[in-house]
């Protein structure tokens, strides 16, 4: 009797083990392969200035303060590289264009275009609202979270060049300086695959001049320096995932033990 009860007792413990040690494996199946925490950043955008210019309102055409305030394209480069799961840190070059339509200046009572370009370089900090993964522990592999939403303030310097044009064509004035500037966006990361990362973002970039537009007035519609609001597109990139399967790493690292 004695004997039967050590045969049942030592056969449960080995249909434990085994069910353990496959559910074990499942679960580390389910883990994603581990990646570099560094990505390259590369994003192209649309920009709209806040200039001095308030000679028109949203009641005639709702693209007028658009226009005439100033907007072109953006693009960006950079590296994102992440400190936890909930921060990170990107470095960002930028390259912006802006140009506007009939700038009234109320000192000549005289209308005008200016075109304007601006070469900038940053650094941010990136908080993540929600961790990639749902769940606690090893559950939380076989849940990765599709849409991760994050905020992002930093600070940087840029040059920029600005020239004006009367409305027949001929130039005006000039201005080309260095400025600082701080960004502040919020954005969606949307995790496409294990390497490919797509973030939606807007960004406020609250800079310290005033002649973006290439005129000094009294204030814009959110104070006296000339602040862009900029939409953009970013793509993450991670060319450094480690595609090899976590039990033949596990099984390599083993033998070399």
């Amino acid at each position: 009797m004695k004997h039967r009860f050590r045969v049942l007792v030592a056969s449960f413990f080995l249909v434990s083990a085994f069910s353990v040690k496959a559910q074990t494996s499942d679960i580390r199946r389910s883990i994603p392969n581990k990646s570099s925490d560094f990505e390259f950043v590369a994003g192209m955008g649309f920009s709209v200035i806040n200039s001095d210019n308030r000679g028109h309102n949203f009641g005639r055409d709702i693209l007028d303060p658009i226009i005439n305030n100033g907007y072109g394209p953006s693009l960006s480069a950079g590296l994102f590289y992440k400190l936890s799961p909930s921060l990170g840190f990107l470095s960002s070059a930028d390259f912006i264009y802006l140009e506007g339509e009939k700038l009234s200046d109320a000192r000549t009572t005289s209308e005008f275009d200016f075109h304007t370009y601006m070469v900038g370089a940053s650094g941010s900090v990136v908080y993540n609202f929600l961790d990639a993964f749902a769940g606690s522990r090893v559950y939380q592999a076989s849940q990765r979270r599709s849409l991760i939403p994050y905020a992002k303030v930093g600070i940087g310097f840029m040059y920029y060049n600005a020239n004006s044009y009367d409305i027949d064509g001929y130039p005006e004035e000039e201005n080309s300086s260095l400025a600082a500037f701080i960004p502040v966006g919020l954005g969606v990361k949307m995790q496409l695959t294990d390497v490919v990362t797509l973030s939606p973002e807007a960004t406020l970039n609250l800079t310290s001049t005033d002649y973006l537009d290439n005129v000094k007035r009294s204030g814009g519609y959110l104070g006296k320096p000339d602040h862009y609001l900029n939409f953009s597109v970013k793509v993450h990139y991670n060319p450094f995932v480690d595609r090899e399967p976590r039990e033949s790493r596990e099984r390599r690292q083993n033998r070399r033990r």
